[in-house]
């Protein structure tokens, strides 16, 4: 599910996700209850609450709205067996997402990223040499260095990715103006898992 910047956001109490986010500080805090965070001093940016609440989108979301951020691709564009790509193309200029579920060897392109072990257990190589074991709960750092990859054993993973070269935000991509992404414990986008749940 994509969470475009402005719409508040909370993750409810027992909720294990996988989170993307772009790699800003820029959180305005609705609620900081609980957390070790002086939200009156720190939840507005410095901008005072006034200014800071002129980012969130307080307008009323149809379900055809609201369907455009779960909306996933029905296939990789690659053609990879075992990839199959998690967010919405509006997503593509700040991050991307795969699930990663290897019937046979998953091809993975080369790109810095992160892998989020969710459950089972398989093995990571890459062209330059490197191969390692993955297990629940791993989350492997993977350098542009490492060049392609293939994951493979009964493993199912998330691939969290920066977005492709020249599609960034702002570098020739749409760019969002909806400021700051303010939220109770995160925004961003969590890839749903296979009962609905995150991850």
């Amino acid at each position: 599910m994509l969470v475009p910047a402005g719409v508040p956001h909370a993750i409810g109490e027992g909720v294990l996700l996988v989170e993307l986010q772009e790699p800003t500080d820029f959180s305005v805090l609705l609620e900081w209850e609980g957390f070790a965070v002086d939200g009156a001093v720190a939840g507005h940016l410095g901008l005072g609450f006034d200014l800071a609440l002129e980012c969130v989108d307080r307008s009323g979301w149809g379900r055809e709205r609201l369907a455009e951020l779960h909306g996933r691709r029905a296939a990789d564009p690659a053609g990879r067996p075992g990839v199959e790509p998690l967010l919405p193309e509006a997503a593509d200029p700040f991050f991307r997402a795969e699930r990663i579920r290897p019937r046979s060897p998953a091809t993975l392109e080369p790109s810095f990223s992160v892998l989020v072990v969710l459950d089972g257990s398989g093995r990571l190589d890459t062209a330059a040499g490197g191969r390692l074991d993955l297990a629940r709960g791993d989350t492997v750092l993977v350098p542009f260095a490492a060049g392609p990859g293939l994951v493979s054993g009964a493993v199912h993973a998330i691939r969290c990715l920066p977005p492709l070269p020249g599609q960034a935000a702002g570098q020739g991509a749409p760019a969002r103006t909806e400021g700051a992404a303010p939220h109770g414990r995160g925004g961003g986008a969590a890839p749903p898992g296979p009962d609905g749940g995150a991850g």
